[in-house]
């Protein structure tokens, strides 16, 4: 099993910031791209019949692959999908248990945020 956490970069200041300047209607409109961004990202994973979202809420996402590996490729397309469906970047974290996927989400974030990190396999 492979686990990969998401989280959207960056998400809450912009939206305070219009909550902030009385734009209600542009941060509702701001609050609705994101929902259906982290919609197609569900959509996305769901697709893949090995894999399983174990939760989701606000821009955050558990998802685990119950056999083999997570694709790269794929993690990347739907990175770039969010993005272009809201504006804001997302970054990832892989690990064999959620534990250590969070721990890379964190790694991702520290080291500038639009990145997914994975551990390193060496194969001998």
């Amino acid at each position: 099993m492979e686990f990969a956490y998401f989280d959207g970069d960056d998400i809450g200041g912009p939206l305070e910031l219009l909550l902030l300047e009385d734009k209600v209607s542009d941060a509702s409109n701001y609050s609705k791209l994101v929902s259906v961004a982290m919609g197609q990202l569900i959509s996305d994973l769901k697709s893949n019949p090995e894999v399983d979202v174990l939760f989701s809420g606000g821009d955050d996402l558990l998802a685990v692959w119950r056999q083999g590996g997570i694709d790269a490729s794929e993690i990347e397309k739907i990175r770039r999908r969010f993005a272009g469906l809201c504006g804001r970047t997302i970054s990832v974290g892989v690990g064999s248990s959620a534990p250590e996927a969070l721990g890379n989400l964190r790694k991702a974030k520290l080291s500038g945020k639009d990145r997914t990190v994975a551990p390193v396999v060496i194969h001998e």
